[in-house]
């Protein structure tokens, strides 16, 4: 089964390069001090992301609490549990104080609090190989489909797909070997255990049908008694290298390149050819039926290729921006940053930096939820987008603070660039008729000052612009 690369190919990290040095505000540090051991739970059978095999966490969360505890001083505690029923049973009833890698749905934030985005993955729709492509859930009105019970597919699927027949499953494997054996016409799974589970029980007979439009965002969730944790978990993943992400990523994730051709597929081609040889030379027709069959296979060729072309290109987007808002990404805003700065220096051009930060955000959150702050961060971004001039760049430095970089422009032209952008802000609506504000600073380039130095001035002049009294813009001196 040829799935090895093809299925990993969309699948892309949330990737945030941290600060060097992790710090922590006295309330956070003071937490940390009173609660060395923090009960966490996790699913304990949904490989390769995460699994209790004899009492121990494995996985790829096993990984980022280690990662947890060596940059906070915590000692997270795995709550041992039989299934993932229990484990949200354990969560609901305080039993464990932290869960990993689980999706936010309006359900949950009822009694969770949810961490920014560690890892998005694609969540596929799988049937038997005679099932035709779908689009996403829409085809499969009046069909069966397995979720596992409380999965955010599951309340997914049943909030705006209520004409499909849901049938609870045990778990992603119970599915895809209940669609082999007929007894579903399709179940819904991530990327990641599908292109597993297809190798390791060899599901020749199922194929991926359709993408469901509601993806796994996973994040790391905190009872709602415990906020101050969730600002620690955010700092924690704000700080983990691009490097450490891929590492994990290709130790529970990996891929099998094939070095040599597939003799299979050789000896398939060469018996095609053979008998298309047989048939010129004997009858006319058969060989327009083989013609025929050949047309078919090329066109079948033509059809994957441009997909893995579509999906190359979807993957190279992904890789340098950011999921939620669309701007660019920390690590490549901070390689345009080096780029422009090295052209502007030796080209003799301005180049100015500006930078902005959301007003009050985690007060949004707390207020009016995580959905909301994800609406607002969102609409900045196009915001932003709207606002820059070709050759401009935009991009999210992590959390609520965003990056501008304008070339061959002064303090002057930033500062109107600036001004759009912050009076823009004021125009998003939220729930509560709360206005969005934003402090901005202001920096142009000096010819002999470091990356590190401009952004410095650049964030002073930020800080200042929130001390006056927010809401407004200070140019850097």
């Amino acid at each position: 089964m040829h799935l090895r690369v093809c299925l990993l190919l969309i699948v892309f990290f949330t990737v945030s390069s941290g600060a060097s040095q992790l710090k922590f505000s006295q309330e956070e540090q003071a937490y940390l001090n009173n609660h060395k051991e923090i009960l966490y739970c996790i699913d304990p059978d949904w490989m390769p992301f995460e699994k209790i095999e004899n009492g121990q966490h494995i996985g790829m969360s096993s990984d980022y609490f280690r990662l947890f505890s060596e940059l906070s001083g915590a000692n997270f505690k795995l709550h041992v549990v039989p299934d993932w029923q229990h484990s949200m049973y354990a969560i609901k009833q305080g039993d464990c104080t932290v869960f990993s890698f689980l999706n936010f749905t309006q359900s949950r934030s009822e009694y969770l609090l949810f961490s920014d985005v560690i890892l998005n993955s694609q969540n596929v729709i799988v049937a038997r190989s005679n099932v035709k492509y779908l689009v996403d859930h829409t085809g499969l009105s009046g069909k069966t489909l397995g979720l596992v019970p409380d999965y955010a597919q599951d309340e997914y699927v049943k909030n705006y797909y209520p004409e499909i027949n849901v049938v609870p499953i045990q778990n992603e494997l119970d599915g895809l070997k209940r669609v082999t054996k007929g007894e579903l016409d399709a179940t819904s799974a991530s990327i990641h255990l599908f292109s597993m589970y297809a190798e390791k029980y060899n599901f020749d007979d199922l194929k991926i049908v359709g993408y469901s439009r509601r993806n796994d965002e996973l994040r790391v969730a905190v009872v709602k008694t415990e906020p101050i944790l969730i600002d620690i978990f955010n700092k924690m993943i704000g700080a983990i290298e691009e490097q450490q992400h891929i590492e994990i990523f290709k130790k529970w994730n990996p891929v099998a390149y094939e070095e040599k051709p597939d003799a299979t597929l050789a000896w398939q081609i060469a018996t095609i050819l053979l008998v298309l040889s047989i048939f010129l030379v004997e009858r006319f027709v058969s060989s327009k039926r083989a013609n025929h069959k050949l047309l078919k296979i090329n066109e079948q060729l033509r059809t994957t290729q441009h997909q893995l072309e579509q999906q190359n290109i979807q993957l190279k987007y992904l890789s340098i921006h950011d999921g939620l808002t669309k701007v660019h990404n920390r690590k490549h805003i901070y390689d345009l940053m080096r780029k422009n700065t090295n052209l502007a220096k030796r080209h003799d051009k301005p180049l100015t930096m500006i930078l902005i930060d959301l007003d009050d955000f985690k007060s949004i959150n707390d207020a009016l939820g995580h959905a909301e702050g994800d609406m607002v961060l969102e609409r900045f971004g196009q915001i932003l987008l709207a606002s820059i001039r070709a050759g401009d760049a935009a991009g999210r430095w992590g959390g609520e603070e965003f990056i501008v970089l304008c070339q061959e422009t002064t303090i002057l032209g930033a500062h109107d660039m600036a001004e759009r952008i912050r009076a823009a802000a004021l125009d998003i609506q939220l729930k509560n008729n709360r206005r969005v504000t934003c402090s901005v600073g202001i920096a142009q380039l000096i010819f002999d000052e470091t990356i590190e130095q401009w952004f410095e001035r650049a964030d002073k002049a930020m800080y200042q612009a929130k001390a006056d009294g927010r809401n407004r813009i200070v140019i850097a001196p």
